[in-house]
């Protein structure tokens, strides 16, 4: 049966202290989905600041956690009364596999731009189904993913980048922790460009989010994925997601390493 989306489950043990536990459905190559484990991360420090909005997310993967159990611990860099910043580790067994720092802070009243318009594409409705390879990576199979242009996967295409409407298929709110988890749920924008597809795990990831979108707001989003460079066996993307009704919502910046799997690294 597949399984979907759920709330990430903190089980906390002291004031800074939570326990997760991973799950075999989000795995990704060899590890969990990235945006998955971030999203936790990310749970844990909003839920030890609940008075704030979540602004930036920054975390550097350490090593790929196992399936099963997982440890947060929350440490705060520095409380205002305006913003906060907290650092946030997730351990593995006796390894470190993710540190993070969220930065929060309160709103209030002032200047609303719009300053990456959505492209130009059609509507989900007019987009094509299809089926997204679960033997590759299976954590697709929470999600829903329909191209919005025809740039092919894997087809030696001359632009490194893909744009596309998707949404994990319970329909969750799209509050920050899924919209971590949709920013990495996007093909790298490398894959565009291959004939072939090769490892291609994130290291950093970075995500700045726009004003919030309603809680009751859910469903689709428009991606796009774009490889900014790719040298040395390493690539860097920038990625984006708008509403259904075109407002930015959130976006990353993320950098990779380009494996190569005959080598094993």
């Amino acid at each position: 049966m597949t399984q979907t989306w759920s709330r990430p489950d903190l089980t906390w043990t002291a004031s800074n202290r939570a326990s997760a536990t991973l799950e075999g459905a989000w795995w990704s190559w060899a590890g969990p989905h990235g945006g998955l484990v971030a999203s936790l991360a990310l749970a844990a420090a909003e839920q030890t600041c609940p008075g704030q909005q979540v602004r930036e997310l920054s975390a550097q993967f350490l090593a790929a956690p196992a399936e099963g159990p997982v440890e947060l611990e929350v440490r705060p860099l520095r409380l205002g009364r305006s913003s906060t910043c907290l650092a946030v580790t997730l351990g593995s067994g006796d390894e470190v596999a993710l540190a993070a720092t969220v930065l929060l802070g309160r709103s209030r009243p002032g200047m609303a731009m719009q300053a990456v318009p959505a492209p130009a594409v059609p509507g989900v409705e007019r987009c094509p189904e299809v089926d997204l390879p679960v033997a590759l990576a299976a954590f697709l199979q929470n999600l829903d993913y329909r191209p919005a242009t025809d740039t092919p996967l894997l087809g030696g295409h001359p632009s490194a980048e893909f744009i596309g409407w998707l949404r994990l298929r319970d329909h969750s709110p799209l509050d920050a922790q899924v919209l971590t988890v949709l920013l990495d749920a996007l093909a790298p924008g490398l894959y565009a460009t291959l004939t072939a597809p090769v490892p291609i795990p994130t290291v950093a990831l970075s995500v700045q989010y726009a004003k919030p979108a309603p809680v009751r707001h859910s469903g689709w989003v428009l991606g796009r994925v774009t490889t900014r460079s790719a040298a040395d066996g390493w690539c860097v993307d920038d990625s984006d997601l708008w509403g259904a009704d075109g407002r930015l919502l959130a976006s990353a910046r993320q950098t990779r390493r380009v494996l190569d799997p005959a080598a094993g690294r």
